[in-house]
């Protein structure tokens, strides 16, 4: 999908009704945006949603669901503002020679000539890539913190990082991104753990009585069809789901 037209401009539509927001506490839920928050995103995804988008100098973005991001390109830099979720990232050679950094409210990645994945929890951020290297910066280090570097990471190599820090850098796990592919692995997981994966990408309340919960899955899913990944579980598992609602569910073993 190109980039998108600009029809109207929808920061300065809403920007009337953000006196009337609540403001959020500090810590994790301040991450966590509400339906409007999303929806004045320059590119956002709804439950179950993954979109591609083309930016103007060709860098490709691909949202996972309940994902956003505000894109801030200058004569100087492009910078993504990742606000929830997931995105992939396939960048693209830039004639200004601009680089491309993505924020989060845990630091600065600045691409060097990569594909990478970028994603943000109530608590850190993480960082895949695949090939190139990119850079991290966590937000609470300043220029002037002569003891600090910045750490790279190569090509399968991944790596969470907080505001104060960066943890050691790992093997990419290729479970952490296989949703760039549409699927969902699971190893040995415990059902408790699955579901709450799985209601990533699905409308509704997904929940598992005590003797079920750690009925342990396996399996690569496909996320296109969440109530078909449901029909499985039940139908290969001890498992039956008793639904008080069309989405509102509760496993139960059998």
């Amino acid at each position: 999908m190109l980039d998108r037209p600009a029809l109207f401009d929808r920061r300065a539509f809403i920007k009337p009704l953000l006196g009337l927001a609540v403001v959020l506490p500090a810590g994790g839920l301040a991450y966590r945006l509400l339906p409007w928050q999303a929806w004045v995103a320059d590119y956002s995804t709804a439950v179950g949603g993954r979109e591609r988008y083309v930016l103007a100098d060709g860098t490709s973005l691909l949202l996972n669901s309940r994902s956003a991001v505000d894109v801030a390109y200058s004569p100087s830099s492009r910078t993504l503002h990742l606000r929830q979720g997931d995105i992939y990232i396939e960048t693209a050679h830039d004639a200004q020679q601009r680089p491309l950094i993505v924020q989060t409210p845990h630091g600065r990645l600045r691409a060097l000539g990569t594909k990478f994945v970028a994603s943000l929890a109530d608590n850190s951020s993480y960082l895949a890539v695949l090939e190139g290297a990119v850079e991290i910066t966590p937000a609470d280090i300043t220029q002037s913190d002569i003891t600090h570097i910045p750490t790279v990471v190569q090509h399968n190599q991944q790596s969470f990082f907080t505001a104060s820090g960066i943890s050691s850098l790992g093997v990419l796990d290729n479970n952490e991104i296989a949703w760039v592919d549409g699927v969902l692995y699971a190893e040995n997981m415990p059902l408790e753990d699955f579901i709450k994966l799985l209601s990533r990408y699905r409308s509704g309340i997904l929940r598992c009585d005590a003797a079920a919960r750690d009925i342990r899955i396996s399996g690569a899913f496909q996320l296109k069809d969440p109530e078909q990944i449901l029909a499985t579980l039940q139908r290969t598992r001890p498992l039956s789901i008793e639904w008080k609602t069309r989405y509102w569910g509760t496993f139960y073993k059998i």
